[in-house]
């Protein structure tokens, strides 16, 4: 069997979506993930002025320190593209 899956859709605890390839997570909340230890949810993540969203390149960043949302945008609408198809397929 040569089936490899492309990506993996993770839910939290906390209710929060993420998508993850090899290469790229995309956490689709902007108060979960490495960056935001300390801030713990998405409202002090909101009175930081953090973005909404967090993506990291996990092949550089596997501590998900640097948040790369806004310098990647193509990838962003990718992933959530993927997410939203992967979504609207489940039976």
């Amino acid at each position: 069997d040569d089936y490899q899956r492309k990506s993996v859709i993770n839910h939290s605890i906390l209710g929060k979506f993420a998508i993850r390839t090899k290469e790229w997570k995309l956490i689709l909340s902007p108060g979960s993930g490495g960056y935001t230890f300390n801030v713990g949810n998405d409202q002090g993540a909101i009175d930081q002025g953090l973005p909404p969203l967090q993506l990291y390149n996990m092949k550089n960043d596997p501590s998900e320190s640097n948040n790369v949302y806004k310098e990647n945008t193509k990838k962003v609408k990718e992933l959530l593209s993927e997410l939203n198809e992967i979504v609207d397929n489940v039976k």
